[in-house]
């Protein structure tokens, strides 16, 4: 019987591709922490960053945007996360004062602010949800600017849990988190006080325990990641600096929390190593599609999408 050769089929390698869009963004976008949410229709709703009040809809499916009511208050950082109990989008501020939040109504198109019962600030941290359907914040205590406080949001009540135990002369400030479904939260991103430079620390939360534990150190400094959940044990590490608040950086990483380790998705770009962010990132938006892609705003009004799920 003669022997038959195959020749397997190599699957390509998931690379970033612009996104076509139909018309204009209706906004020239900021990027300092916008937000996006992936709604039940699998369009996406925008927030634009730093001080607008810009809200959009994006479909992937046609490239179309469409204008939304803008926010009633502007909200110069924030952090998108759904509603423990509505499910519906909220953006959470993350700059003084700090003492309420924002929840969008699909139907009606329009914002309800509500005041937090919590006092606090200043909100250094990101804020994720849970597994549980619950909402976790990280942020200060006010003093020294540590960033170590954290608290628990049911939909109702904000409750503070167990304080981050921040190694010495390093806090939490800019700190992005990942909920895992192993039933931890992971704080990556943090920052050293001294020059403020980009820190490897990660603050590991485990939620049955209310303790908190120093996690796998990240690859490679950074701060100000943006994180994108992948599904219940992995993220795609998306950008951050290296070199303290503000700059940013073409990195790409894939974290497992089952192993608890780093897979180099891309570093700098170039024609060899086409993975890489096609652009330097920091504290920008990105979301997870319904088809599994990573869409994220990049500079200017690009849009750029994984070619495949990662």
């Amino acid at each position: 019987m003669p022997i038959v050769f195959t020749n397997p089929t190599i699957p390509e390698p998931v690379t970033w591709e612009s996104v076509t869009q139909n018309n204009a963004m209706p906004f020239a976008p900021s990027l300092a922490y916008a937000n996006m949410w992936l709604l039940p229709d699998d369009t996406i709703l925008v927030k634009n960053g730093a001080t607008t009040k810009d809200i959009a809809i994006f479909d992937p499916a046609t490239g179309l945007w469409t204008s939304k009511n803008d926010l009633p208050e502007s909200a110069s950082t924030s952090f998108a996360v759904f509603h423990p109990i509505t499910g519906n989008p909220v953006t959470m501020p993350a700059q003084q004062p700090a003492t309420k939040y924002m929840e969008y109504d699909i139907d009606l198109d329009s914002w309800t602010v509500t005041s937090i019962n919590f006092a606090r600030s200043h909100w250094g941290g990101g804020t994720c949800n849970i597994p549980n359907g619950d909402t976790m914040s990280f942020s200060n205590i006010g003093t020294s600017a540590k960033y170590d406080q954290a608290t628990l949001w049911d939909g109702a009540l904000f409750t503070a849990v167990a304080d981050i135990p921040t190694v010495p002369l390093n806090n939490a400030g800019y700190s992005m988190p990942f909920a895992s479904s192993n039933g931890n939260v992971y704080l990556m991103g943090s920052r050293n006080e001294v020059g403020s430079s980009s820190s490897d620390i990660v603050y590991k939360y485990n939620i049955s325990s209310d303790m908190w534990s120093v996690g796998p150190s990240l690859p490679v400094a950074l701060v100000q990641i943006i994180i994108v959940p992948l599904d219940g044990t992995r993220a795609m590490l998306i950008g951050g600096s290296t070199s303290g608040a503000g700059g940013a950086s073409q990195f790409v990483y894939i974290f497992d929390s089952t192993a608890e380790t780093y897979t180099a998705f891309a570093g700098v770009r170039t024609t060899e190593n086409p993975t890489a962010l096609p652009t330097a990132m920091n504290s920008a938006a990105a979301v997870l599609q319904a088809d599994g892609k990573v869409l994220f705003m990049g500079d200017s009004s690009t849009l750029w999408r994984t070619t495949a799920a990662p």
